[in-house]
């Protein structure tokens, strides 16, 4: 036998176990889930008889209350009548019509005299005018010293009646007679309708409890149930108790063979279902690891949030079931400031804030979102509404901030959108001319969204794509940016202030250099006095926080880098920067 067959062997051998393993595990699982649907069965067969239980005994002790009111109407009507006889007839009369329950009402007057009605009807029960009926007959009390009740008690061969006893009481508290109220047995437990437990293939027995006592008002089995379930309701001080049981027992021949069906074909059907599931699950796991692949190709990773792939596909889609939509394109202003004075750090930290804010938003909206690249971001949202308008206006020109290291820095942004289907009809072509806003609103200043038009196809981004560089090498001129307070700290010096300065050499010649050490001492008083003069003079601020220009040069000796003085001219305006406040622009002409 070689190598091979012998792998082969073991791993033959290891299946056959485990087969075998699972095998077990079928079985005994089958039992457990016979046991269990047993179990199931029996429990949804207890459901069913407490919810006819819980029914047949609510109307019986519905029906009681009936004759306990019934039993008050009719004292109220007997209180303060004069003519006691005639007021009884006629009221028992109206409130037997109302209530066919009660077999007959009972009034005896303080002199012995007793009305029957209906008239004629009498029940030789001496307890029906008993003034004080012992506890030993009576099956309980609403109040003691106002209403009994007692029974139930023989009113025909084939039936029984429960007693409501009250007296009556006039206005000024004189006692005028006893009231009597007879309930049939057979009307008050609606026999037909506790029949019914019956024809459905349950035994029953109503109980009357008082105290640790039960009385049987009613059965359909004339010896105990078997495991009976028992539901109860208390009504006026009674108690009230229906048990029922199947005829069968709980546990049926027919519950008895579903299990057994059960036993023996659940394991294999189990074992079956387990390899089946085996393929679905690796079948699962691979097209879940397809999905998660394809989301993490739609997805960008920094901001969580569509890219440029994911948001082409979502608003392709989108376009194809709306008949109006607007396209937004958005970028940071100034975004490579952040990345050049802050870092990376707080560059990624502005996108995510961003990425956070636009999710909200499109979520308000129904839209999406998605970065395509860089600083730049869309937004496409469903219809044209001027409320969408306002929404993005209103969103754009409010302030943005995000955090970094514990500090709040303040951005904000470039909106330009375009029209669905006004504008364009592809995607690429909307994203262009929402592009073509945005750019728009870099060139005009002073707005923060823009809504595309034709006329913006005339315009060129000639003055765009110039870079500090190009400045600090091709500027005509000296040009020193340094903070407009005493420090006067040099923020930016081109290669004309550095010849100037005599810094041709040297690598980092500004790095802690103050604008104020480059003038003569005896002359610096004077020249911070016209600075404070004029900023003074001129204090009133343009609409973009900027002072206006001085209207002729300051002229001073400029001390250079080897300590010789040469005399220069000056030219200066004073601008608000976000990032360091209010900083001087400085020509120099030597």
């Amino acid at each position: 036998m070689n190598h091979l067959d012998y792998r082969k062997q073991k791993g033959s051998s290891a299946a056959v176990r485990k087969k075998q393993q699972y095998l077990l595990v079928s079985v005994v699982f089958s039992f457990f889930l016979g046991i269990g649907l047993l179990m199931g069965a029996i429990y949804g067969s207890r459901s069913h008889a407490r919810h006819l239980a819980e029914l047949y005994l609510s109307d019986v002790t519905w029906e009681f209350g009936q004759g306990i009111k019934t039993t008050d109407s009719l004292v109220e009507i007997l209180k303060d009548s004069d003519r006691k006889s005639d007021s009884f007839y006629t009221g028992a009369r109206s409130l037997q019509l109302q209530n066919p329950v009660v077999e007959m009402f009972a009034f005896e007057l303080p002199a012995g005299q007793r009305l029957i009605s209906p008239a004629g009807h009498y029940v030789a029960s001496p307890d029906v005018y008993q003034k004080d009926v012992p506890v030993s007959v009576m099956s309980g009390h609403r109040n003691a010293a106002d209403t009994l009740f007692f029974g139930p008690f023989p009113i025909s061969d084939a039936d029984t009646g429960i007693y409501i006893r009250k007296s009556v009481h006039a206005g000024t508290g004189k006692y005028v007679g006893t009231v009597t109220t007879v309930l049939s047995m057979n009307k008050l437990l609606r026999t037909e309708t506790i029949s019914e437990l019956a024809r459905q293939g349950y035994d029953y027995r109503l109980l009357q409890v008082v105290g640790g006592n039960a009385r049987i008002i009613t059965t359909n089995l004339n010896k105990p149930l078997s495991y009976p379930l028992s539901v109860t309701e208390n009504y006026e001080g009674q108690r009230w108790e229906l048990q029922v049981t199947p005829h069968n027992g709980w546990l049926t021949p027919e519950i008895m063979l579903l299990g057994v069906t059960v036993m023996t074909m659940g394991g294999i059907v189990l074992y079956t279902a387990y390899e089946w599931v085996k393929l679905r699950a690796q079948n699962e796991e691979l097209n879940m690891e397809t999905r998660l692949l394809r989301k993490e190709s739609a997805i960008d990773p920094l901001t969580q949030i569509y890219n440029r792939r994911g948001f082409e596909i979502e608003a392709n889609n989108l376009l194809q079931s709306q008949d109006k939509a607007i396209l937004a394109f958005l970028d940071i202003n100034d975004y490579k400031v952040y990345n050049d004075i802050y870092g990376h750090e707080a560059g990624d930290r502005a996108l995510v804030s961003l990425a956070r804010e636009l999710t909200a938003l499109m979520k308000k909206m129904h839209g999406l979102t998605g970065r395509i690249g860089g600083d730049e971001f869309v937004m496409l949202v469903p219809g044209n509404s001027q409320k969408h308008i306002e929404l993005l206006s209103k969103w754009a020109d409010k302030k943005h901030f995000f955090m970094q290291k514990g500090t709040s820095f303040e951005y904000s942004v470039s909106v330009g959108y375009a029209f669905y289907p006004e504008h364009a009809v592809g995607l690429m072509d909307l994203i262009h001319k929402a592009d073509k806003a945005a750019y728009h609103i870099k060139r005009v200043k002073g707005i923060n969204s823009f809504c595309y038009n034709s006329v913006l196809e005339q315009e060129h981004r000639l003055n765009m794509g110039f870079s500090v560089k190009d400045l600090e090498y091709g500027m005509p001129a000296a040009l020193v940016i340094c903070e407009a307070n005493y420090q006067g700290r040099i923020l930016f010096a081109n290669r004309e202030a550095e010849q100037l300065y005599g810094y041709e050499n040297d690598s980092s010649p500004w790095m802690g250099k103050r604008w104020a050490d480059m003038i003569a001492p005896e002359e610096l008083p004077r020249i911070l006095t016209e600075i404070k003069g004029y900023r003074n003079r001129h204090g009133a601020k343009d609409m973009n926080g900027n002072y206006p220009g001085p209207r002729k040069p300051i002229s001073f000796h400029l001390i250079k880098a080897d300590g010789s003085r040469i005399r220069v001219s000056t030219l200066g305006r004073i601008v608000y920067n976000q990032h360091y406040g209010d900083i001087m622009f400085i020509l120099m002409f030597e």
